[in-house]
């Protein structure tokens, strides 16, 4: 549960870094082809990133480390929670998470219903090659995937070609794959007002690209721009590419205004410093590497064949129901010791030991310690594992050495 709502954070944080930087550096701007790249490209890597959890390294030991297992993440709240309000309260959030996520995803299904049984209760007529669907309602003009959908009352007008070219160049520029794409965002990020911004805002650009794919034709700019205010009343589609909204006036505005020599160069530095932002804020503080290599120590020793310990084998030991069972072995009997709670003490115990022939837990000592409160009691639950599955050489069962980071921090 913590996982999920640590995944929901971050993304919506994301978000909020998206829209400003583009409110902030790209929404006057009229690269919009850059801008809608800009805003894709930045929300794919927001929903990508936190889900790999990087670990953040920092190079702060010259002590070398082999094979290391999952850190290991103790809160002060964890232990002894028969009694504890912590694991309630984290349930109800996630509890009210999916209700909203089931409401906002009957939304989905219900605009998806009304746009289909438009297409299914009305005749579909080919026009220069593109499926168009005249609508008995008031509804505006608009397009989805690759049917356009145009009043019949626009359909016997001289405006009619104006009103196609616009939504001919939403249906070629694939739009409405990015408004699904951020319907389901909103159903992932309902809580989220940001989302709503960033939908928002792409739709203005779409609607930018649209009219200049219009103007590009040969088509008067003047007589396109009376158009657009003739069509200011309608029915709306908030799902779909409407050639009427309510950005009308922004419209007009951004139709006259000139491009700026360095509004393409700005995207080129906007873009790697956001990302490069999305990335820190991501990397995952529990699995910090705290040493110029690798995460578990290795000791010279010399050894005879049939003592040698391996750090990697042909067949590495597994513990019984894998290391999400271990992390829950080790969360629901490890305890908080009261000295580092009344000190607020935190810190991370690397703990090393081997796994024998037998698969027995052996040789159980602290590798390397943040903070020696917690060794003994670190010690104490790794010790207490159940047998492992041995490890296997040549065929051969034999001692394979482990180091287990446990962090201890508080809620």
């Amino acid at each position: 549960m913590n996982s999920l709502l640590v995944y929901l954070l971050k993304t919506g944080i994301g978000l909020i870094i998206l829209y400003t930087s583009w409110y902030v550096f790209l929404k006057s701007e009229t690269t919009y082809r850059q801008n809608r790249f800009f805003i894709l490209l930045t929300t794919l890597v927001i929903l990508i990133i936190p889900a790999l959890s990087f670990p953040r390294i920092s190079f702060q030991s010259n002590t070398v480390f082999f094979k290391t297992l999952d850190v290991v993440t103790i809160n002060s709240s964890d232990v002894n929670i028969e009694n504890s309000n912590a694991f309630d309260f984290f349930k109800t959030l996630v509890s009210i998470y999916i209700i909203g996520v089931i409401i906002f995803s009957i939304n989905f299904l219900i605009k998806v219903f009304t746009v289909t049984n438009l297409i299914l209760r009305n005749k579909v007529k080919y026009y220069n090659g593109i499926k168009v669907i005249s609508t008995k309602k008031e509804y505006s003009s608009f397009s989805f995937m690759n049917y356009v959908f145009i009043p019949e009352k626009d359909i016997t007008t001289n405006d009619f070609d104006q009103i196609f070219k616009h939504e001919v160049v939403h249906i070629k520029q694939l739009h409405s794959l990015d408004i699904l794409i951020f319907e389901l965002l909103c159903i992932l990020q309902w809580f989220n007002p940001f989302v709503y911004f960033l939908k928002k805002a792409l739709k203005e650009t779409h609607e930018y690209l649209a009219d200049k794919g219009v103007i590009e034709q040969g088509y008067s700019l003047t007589d396109y721009q009376l158009l657009l205010l003739e069509q200011c009343v309608g029915v709306q589609y908030g799902f779909t590419n409407n050639f009427n909204k309510s950005l009308t006036l922004k419209r007009l505005t951004m139709m006259n205004k000139k491009s700026n020599r360095n509004a393409k160069l700005r995207i080129l530095f906007v873009l790697p410093i956001v990302i490069s932002m999305l990335l820190v804020f991501a990397c995952n503080d529990s699995e910090s590497i705290k040493s110029e290599k690798n995460d578990v120590i290795k000791e010279e020793v010399s050894v005879s064949k049939t003592d040698q310990i391996y750090d990697e084998v042909d067949v590495m030991p597994e513990y019984p129901g894998g290391m999400e069972a271990l992390a829950t072995f080790i969360s629901q009997n490890i305890i908080y010791p009261d000295k580092a709670k009344s000190s607020n003490a935190t810190g991370k115990v690397y703990v090393s030991f081997v796994i024998s022939e037998t698969g027995k837990v052996e040789n159980v000592e602290v590798a390397q310690s943040e903070n020696e409160i917690f060794n003994q009691e670190a010690i104490r639950v790794v010790s207490a594992l159940a047998n492992w599955t041995p490890g296997y050489k040549d065929n051969k069962a034999v001692k394979v050495r482990f180091t287990l980071p446990i962090k201890f921090q508080l809620n």
